[in-house]
C-alpha cells in the first residue's frame, strides 16, 4: 500500500498519461477486445492500487478544497477546481479520473479498494474511534475540524456513488453516446426549463464542436412556444422524471440543490410521496461487472452501519443530514441492483448479490450492536428526521418486496406474476396514500372557497351604498344617451350658429403613468400632458440652404413659403399629469447633477437640452 496524504505532500491537478489509459481502457472494453482477444492484453500486469493512486489525489484535493481546507492558498487552486469540474474541461479531466477509479476498482478486492480511499480522505482514523460523535460533543473548539471531517465524509460517499453508479459512459456501461447526452438534457431540464441556447452551453462538444442535442431532444423534451418572456423554452416530458439522479456528477451543490427542490414540488403536485429514489441503472459492461460488489463489501457495510449509528445518538456532532442522505441513496441503489439481478436471473451473480441478506444481520463489533434494517426502522419514527422519512419508508417497503420474492422461489426465475407482486406492492400504498393526499386537498380547498364567499357576502353587507351607486350608475347614462338619440333624430341638425345641435361630450378618462389615477379631460380638471420629442425636420423643406438669422427668436409656428425649416413631434403616447411630469423632471434633472463625474454618461438623452426618457 502506498503512503501518501494529499494534505501534506504535493498534488497535481494535470494527470495526461493516467486520463489517455483511462480512455483506452474503455476503448478496449467498448470494442470487446479485452473480452475477447485477453492475451494480448497486459491486464495482469498493471497494479490497480497504482492506476488509481493520482485521479484518487486529484479528487480527494478537490474535497478537501470544498472543505474549506486550502482557503490561504488564494485563487489559483480554487480556478484549478472550478474548471476542472467546469463543462468545457471535465469531458478530459473529471470523466477520465473517474472512469480510471472504475477500471482500477473493478480490478480489486473491493474491501482493498476502500481501505485505500478511507487512507487518502485521511478518515481511516476517524471510523476506527470509538464513540466519535461523543467525544467532539462537548469540545465547542473541534467544531471546525467535525465539520471539515463532516464534509470529507459526505464528499468520499458521494465519491463512491459515482464510482458505482455512472454508468453512462460507452465502455464502461452498456449504453450508447445518444444515452449520455439523453441523460445529460435530462438533468440539466431537471433543475428548470431553459431556452435552446441554454441548454447547448451546458453539454459538452465533440472532435467536432458539436453536442448531438438535435438527435435527441425531441425524445426528452417538449418545446414551449415563446411567450411574454419572448424566447422559447424546452420542458422535461413527464415519463423522463424518473430516470433523474440526484447525486448526478456533473451537478455542483447549487445545482443539485435547485434540481431537488424542483423535483419534490413536482411530486407534491402530482400527489405522490417526496422521496427521490436512485433510477435503475444500466448493466456494467463485462470489464466493470465488479463493480457492484462495493455495494455490498464488508468496509462498505461498517462505514454505513457508523453514520447512521452517529443519526441515533442523541446530541451528535459527527454527522449531517447530506451525510446521512448520501448513506440512504446508496443502499437505495444496492437494493435496486438486487432487484435488477433478480430480474435478469444471472445463475452467478443473482447469488452471490444478497445485499437484503447482509443488512438484516447484526453488526460485528461491538458485539450485540443492531443490525442497518434495525436503524432504519428506528430512523423513520425519529421526529428530526422528517424531510427523509419517505425515502427510508420507500427503502423498507422495496426490503420487504424483495425478501418476499426471495422467500418465495429463491431460485427460479422471476415469472410474470412475481414481477406484477412486486409492482403491485410497491404501488398499492403509494396509491392509498395518494388517495388520502387528494382528499385532505380537496377538503382544504372546499374550505377556502367556503371562506372567501363568506367574505365576499361581508363585505358586500358592509359597503351596501357603495355597491347601489355603482347599479345605478348605467342606467343614468343610458337614459341621457336615450333622450339625445330621441332628440337628435327628431330635428334637423345644425352645425354652427345659435341654433347648433347639444350633443353629449363623450367621457374622455385617461390613467397618468407616474401616480397611476384617472382623470377626465376637461377645461377645468387638472391638465394631462403627453411625453414627446420636439426636433427640426426638413422633410418637406423647398430650400435647405436658407439659414436662421436670429434662431433665439424664431417661431416656428410661423414658417416662411419655402418651408425651410419645419418641426417635427413624436410622442410615445402615455399621458401624465403636468405636475407629475414637473416633479419627475426634476429628479431626473437634480440625479444627473449629482453623477458629474460618471465614467460614462447617457447617449440617449441631454438633460442640458431638457431631454429626458420615457418614465416606462
Amino acid at each position: 500500500t502506498i503512503r501518501y496524504c494529499v494534505s501534506q505532500e504535493k498534488v497535481s491537478i494535470h494527470l495526461p498519461v493516467s486520463r489517455l489509459l483511462a480512455g483506452l481502457h474503455a476503448l478496449l472494453s467498448k470494442t470487446e477486445v479485452a473480452y475477447k482477444y485477453p492475451e494480448l492484453l497486459p491486464l495482469s500486469e498493471l497494479s490497480p492500487p497504482m492506476l488509481i493512486e493520482h485521479p484518487l489525489r486529484c479528487l480527494v484535493l478537490s474535497a478537501q478544497v470544498h472543505a474549506g481546507m486550502w482557503r490561504r492558498n488564494g485563487f489559483s487552486l480554487v480556478n484549478q477546481v472550478y474548471y476542472y469540474h467546469n463543462v468545457k474541461c471535465r469531458v478530459e479531466m473529471f470523466d477520465k479520473d473517474l472512469t480510471m477509479l472504475q477500471a482500477g476498482a473493478s480490478m480489486m478486492d473491493p474491501n482493498h479498494f476502500l481501505m485505500i480511499l478511507l487512507s487518502r480522505f485521511e478518515l481511516y482514523q476517524l471510523f476506527s474511534i470509538p464513540e466519535y460523535g461523543k467525544k467532539f460533543a462537548a469540545e465547542a473548539a473541534n467544531k471546525d475540524i467535525v465539520q471539515q471531517n463532516n464534509i470529507l465524509i459526505e464528499e468520499m460517499l458521494h465519491l463512491i456513488i459515482m464510482i458505482v453508479g455512472e454508468r453512462f459512459v460507452p465502455g464502461v456501461g452498456q449504453v450508447s453516446a445518444a444515452d449520455e447526452i439523453e441523460r445529460e438534457i435530462i438533468h440539466q431540464l431537471c433543475i428548470r426549463p431553459m431556452a435552446h441556447s441554454e441548454l447547448v452551453k451546458t453539454l459538452p462538444e465533440d472532435e467536432n464542436k458539436e453536442t448531438g442535442m438535435e438527435n435527441v431532444i425531441e425524445r426528452v423534451a417538449s418545446f414551449k412556444k415563446p411567450g411574454l418572456t419572448g424566447k422559447g423554452l424546452y420542458v422535461l416530458k413527464p415519463d423522463c422524471a424518473k430516470r433523474f439522479s440526484l447525486y448526478f456528477h456533473h451537478y455542483s451543490r447549487a445545482e443539485q440543490s435547485k434540481a431537488e427542490e424542483g423535483q419534490r414540488k413536482l411530486k407534491r403536485q402530482n400527489s405522490s410521496d417526496t422521496a427521490l429514489p436512485p433510477p435503475v441503472p444500466p448493466p456494467f459492461c463485462t470489464l466493470f461487472a465488479s463493480l457492484v460488489n462495493i455495494l455490498q463489501s464488508d468496509v462498505l457495510l461498517s462505514i454505513l452501519r457508523t453514520v447512521l449509528q452517529w443519526a441515533l445518538e442523541p446530541n451528535s456532532y459527527a454527522w449531517s443530514e447530506s451525510m446521512l442522505q448520501r448513506v440512504l441513496h446508496l443502499i437505495g441503489m444496492a437494493l435496486q441492483e438486487e432487484n435488477q439481478q433478480m430480474e435478469i436471473n444471472y445463475e452467478e451473480n443473482g447469488e452471490s448479490f444478497n445485499f437484503t441478506q447482509k443488512v438484516s444481520r447484526p453488526g460485528d463489533a461491538p458485539e450485540n450492536s443492531p443490525s442497518i434494517l434495525t436503524m432504519l426502522e428506528t430512523l423513520q419514527n425519529t421526529p428530526s428526521l422528517e424531510a427523509h422519512k419517505e425515502m427510508i419508508k420507500w427503502i423498507l417497503k422495496t426490503f420487504n418486496t424483495i425478501k418476499k420474492l426471495r422467500e418465495r422461489s429463491p431460485t427460479s426465475p422471476l415469472t410474470e406474476m412475481d414481477r406484477n407482486l412486486m409492482e403491485e406492492n410497491c404501488t398499492f400504498k403509494d396509491k392509498v396514500e395518494r388517495k388520502r393526499k387528494a382528499e385532505i386537498a380537496r377538503l382544504r380547498r372546499e374550505k377556502i372557497m367556503a371562506q372567501m364567499s363568506e367574505m365576499q357576502r361581508h363585505f358586500i353587507n358592509e359597503n351596501k351604498e357603495l355597491f347601489q351607486q355603482t347599479l345605478e350608475e348605467p342606467d343614468t347614462s343610458t337614459s341621457l344617451l336615450t333622450d339625445v338619440s330621441s332628440a337628435v333624430s327628431n330635428a334637423a341638425l345644425v352645425a354652427l350658429g345659435p341654433d347648433q345641435t347639444k350633443v353629449t361630450e363623450k367621457r374622455q378618462v385617461v390613467i397618468c403613468i407616474l401616480c397611476q389615477e384617472e382623470q377626465d379631460i376637461k377645461v377645468d380638471t387638472r391638465a394631462m400632458v403627453l411625453s414627446s420629442f420636439v426636433q427640426r425636420s426638413t422633410v418637406m423643406s423647398k430650400n435647405r440652404k436658407r439659414i436662421i438669422q436670429d434662431p433665439e427668436n424664431y417661431d416656428p409656428v410661423f414658417m416662411h413659403p419655402d418651408l425651410a425649416y419645419g418641426t417635427h413631434t413624436g410622442s410615445c403616447g402615455h399621458t401624465m399629469h403636468a405636475q407629475c411630469w414637473q416633479r419627475y423632471f426634476e429628479a431626473v434633472l437634480l440625479k444627473e447633477q449629482r453623477r458629474q463625474h460618471r465614467t460614462r454618461g447617457h447617449t440617449s438623452y441631454d438633460v442640458e437640452h431638457g431631454e429626458f426618457l420615457c418614465p416606462l
